[in-house]
């Protein structure tokens, strides 16, 4: 074998191993951490929406502090908007009213993403809730 051969072969191993990692059953598995699929609640016990937020990805109902905030440190409670379904529900705790059975995705919107989708007044983004 010629060298430029043997340099090709290990080339196209080493393309087929790396492409093959990160992927289950051939199907590459990227999940977004704003992101809470049925398949993920399933995998807890949360009666509703809040609880499985809390229980997959705690970091969405809290932010840092800013500087602004002095007498505050660490994590603040969030203050975002959630919408069902396309149309406004209410604040966080208004998760608490969405049966966890019924989800198919939550996703949270940072301040930006809620602004540009819903309008004005997402300092705190949004959490949209998909249902079955």
């Amino acid at each position: 074998m010629k060298k430029h051969e043997g340099v090709a072969v290990i080339l196209f191993a080493l393309l087929l191993a790396f492409g093959c990692a990160g992927s289950k059953n051939g199907k590459v598995t990227r999940q977004s951490s704003n992101v809470i699929t049925a398949d993920d609640i399933a995998t807890v016990s949360a009666s509703n929406a809040y609880e499985a937020v809390q229980m997959l990805r705690p970091h969405l109902l809290h932010r840092q502090s800013t500087r602004y905030e002095s007498n505050v440190t660490g994590n603040v409670p969030m203050t975002a908007k959630v919408y069902l379904d396309g149309v406004q529900y209410g604040d966080i705790e208004s998760l608490q009213g969405i049966s966890a059975f019924s989800i198919a995705e939550i996703r949270y919107l940072n301040a930006s993403e809620a602004t540009l989708r819903f309008g004005t007044n997402h300092a705190g983004g949004a959490f949209v809730v998909t249902t079955k």
